[in-house]
């Protein structure tokens, strides 16, 4: 009795066949979230782990209340629940992993651009700077490039700065644009700049020295 109605919660929750999981009711909000924080990655996996956990809770969940009673239904629901929000918190711990390794490049991308820049033009200070990196920041500066076979150079900058979602970068593009688009030196905004985000990283990996527990 239980696994039927396990069964049958089950198939009232699960999306019909001609609907994918990723546009289903317990797989929309992962897509979603992984869509707004620009994650390349595929959704399908977390959510089948989702259904899964929610399958093995239901039916543990049931089972307990129609064998042991309903205090017995607490411990299942409270997994079920907790197995949910460990999903939640890995996509979290993606994007800032993400970010971390943004905002690790960053300073070292700001001062290349300023060095190039000084025997070339903007936009190609900002590329040959590019081809240097590697990691996450590479691939959003890879995707720029594809998107002014499109767009504008504005355009794609700014597009580029909400794939990365890393506050500086905003900064630098508006630094960067009005440069391109005025021809004025920004030799000395970007020496600032540059200066500025190498203090916050510093200061940073303070903090996290500081915050570590002292080993005796």
């Amino acid at each position: 009795t239980a696994l039927l109605c396990a069964v049958a919660v089950f198939v009232w929750v699960a999306p019909p066949i001609n609907i994918t999981l990723e546009n289903s009711i317990l797989g929309t909000d992962i897509t979603a979230r992984a869509q707004k924080m620009h994650l390349n990655i595929d959704p399908v996996p977390l959510i089948r782990l989702r259904v899964l956990i929610l399958g093995v809770g239901l039916v543990w969940a049931i089972a307990a209340g129609v064998t042991v009673g309903i205090k017995a239904m607490i411990l299942p629901i409270a997994l079920t629940l907790i197995g949910w929000k460990l999903i939640d918190n890995y996509i979290d711990g993606l994007q800032k992993k993400r970010q971390e390794e943004i905002a690790r490049e960053f300073p070292l991308f700001v001062n290349m651009i300023r060095v190039f820049s000084k025997a070339s033009d903007l936009f190609i200070a900002i590329n040959t700077s590019r081809q240097l990196l590697q990691g996450e920041l590479r691939k959003q500066l890879d995707i720029m490039i594809q998107e002014l076979q499109t767009r504008s150079v504005r355009d794609a900058l700014r597009r580029m700065a909400e794939r990365c979602n890393y506050v500086p970068m905003y900064s630098l593009v508006s630094v960067l644009i009005s440069g391109i688009e005025t021809g004025s030196n920004i030799d000395k905004i970007l020496e600032i700049f540059a200066s500025r985000v190498y203090e916050s990283r510093v200061n940073e990996a303070k903090r996290k020295v500081k915050s570590q527990p002292v080993i005796m």
